[in-house]
């Protein structure tokens, strides 16, 4: 039987280092290999969809690619036609290119490409319609398989959408089945309600959020202004080889009182795979790890950082950025998306259940007031989160 190549793409470079580790690791603790000969290997199955790119695009812009099956991880962050552009100074999208490579084999390919909605957090991403309309421009030719959601725009796909109408050339192409969709996030498997709990949390609504809070059987949140308690709360759920974590917006630049700081480079391989004795381990809840590092991935308990660009005035949602020395309201629609897209993957990034900590602010410094945090704190607490208080409390 003859054998095909296939190679695993993602544009998240904190994903791709995490793979590539962690299956040189485990394949080096297997005997044989040497962990640098491990990790090349794992390097070449492992790919950054942009490395990709300037192999097949740039440097060899007729030759077929060495793989047959292409697999694009969060394909709804392909970057535009104009990013690629600004970045790469092509004047195409990603999801163009992609299946421009993988079509100069003169019988058969596949890409597979995997989408998860709300997971937008840069300015640039395609969304899944740039495949949809790289599909009806250039790759008429293509048999396409989808689930009906992505047809549809269900709130199963937050909304998004391969082709606003199926057009008729696509009918004999085109097989829809119901397997092709997970409707129910494997990242969060002691509830399948934590999504939606999520989505009315950030949609403004807390009493249909505390109502599917009241319903997340085996599934723990916790709310608090003590970041010990956070951070010993995490301690007591994670037992034996579950692993807990702080993480933290990229925007809340004020929390850097408390130790949480983004400017140093912040090595996710490490923070992910190393022992919980280790300081520059999740395990040490020393480090927080931005929206970036922790998208695609996730902990069994993780603690959210809340920052004060997300705030709540009036009962709602306010959108404030730290310039300089001050905050500065955003009032740009986009922006404010990606905002809420960064605390949807934040949010959603615990297995088991999370805790959010809220800073007390400070009065002595306007920056940190407390009331820049007060009613984000008591929101969370409509919205189904269990205070805690005490270094050992549990929610239940």
């Amino acid at each position: 039987m003859r054998l095909y190549k296939a190679t695993y793409l993602s544009g998240n470079g904190p994903l791709v280092r995490i793979l590539r580790e962690a299956l040189a690791r485990d394949q080096h603790g297997r005997g044989g290999t040497t962990l640098s000969e491990a990790r090349r290997r794992s390097s070449t199955f492992v790919t950054n969809v942009h490395r990709w790119l300037d192999e097949y695009i740039d440097r060899a812009p007729d030759q077929a690619p060495l793989e047959r099956l292409a697999v694009f991880d969060e394909a709804q962050r392909a970057w535009s036609r104009g990013h690629s552009k600004l970045k790469f100074d092509r004047d195409v999208s990603e999801p163009e290119m992609i299946p421009t490579a993988i079509d100069r084999h003169p019988d058969w390919a596949v890409v597979v490409a995997l989408v998860g909605g709300g997971q937008e957090i840069n300015t640039g991403e395609a969304g899944l319609s740039g495949w949809g309309r790289a599909l009806e421009t250039k790759f008429r030719h293509w048999r396409v398989a989808v689930s009906q959601d992505l047809l549809a725009g269900q709130e199963t796909a937050v909304g998004s959408m391969l082709l606003e109408t199926t057009p008729q050339y696509l009918g004999p192409q085109l097989t829809k089945g119901p397997d092709l969709h997970l409707s129910v996030s494997q990242r969060s498997y002691r509830t399948t309600h934590l999504n939606e709990w999520v989505e009315a949390l950030l949609a403004n609504k807390p009493t249909e959020a505390a109502s599917i809070a009241a319903g997340l059987e085996n599934y723990h949140l916790g709310v608090t202004r003590d970041l010990d308690a956070a951070r010993n709360w995490l301690r007591s759920h994670a037992r034996g080889f579950r692993r807990a974590g702080l993480v933290a917006s990229s925007g809340a630049r004020r929390l850097r009182p408390h130790g949480i700081n983004f400017k140093d480079r912040f090595e996710e391989a490490g923070w992910f795979l190393r022992d919980a004795s280790d300081v520059r381990s999740s395990d040490f809840l020393e480090l927080a790890a931005p929206e970036f590092a922790i998208q695609g991935l996730e902990l069994n308990w993780i603690g959210v950082c809340w920052g004060g660009g997300f705030r709540r005035s009036d009962k709602n949602w306010m959108f404030k950025r730290f310039v300089v020395s001050k905050w500065q309201k955003v009032n740009n629609h986009n922006v404010r998306n990606f905002v809420l897209n960064r605390y949807h993957v934040l949010l959603t990034s615990a297995r088991e259940g999370l805790i959010v900590w809220g800073p007390q602010g400070s009065s002595d410094d306007p920056t940190r007031d407390p009331e820049i945090y007060d009613e984000a704190f008591e929101y969370l607490k409509d919205a189904g989160m269990k205070e805690v208080t005490g270094a050992r409390q549990e929610t239940s």
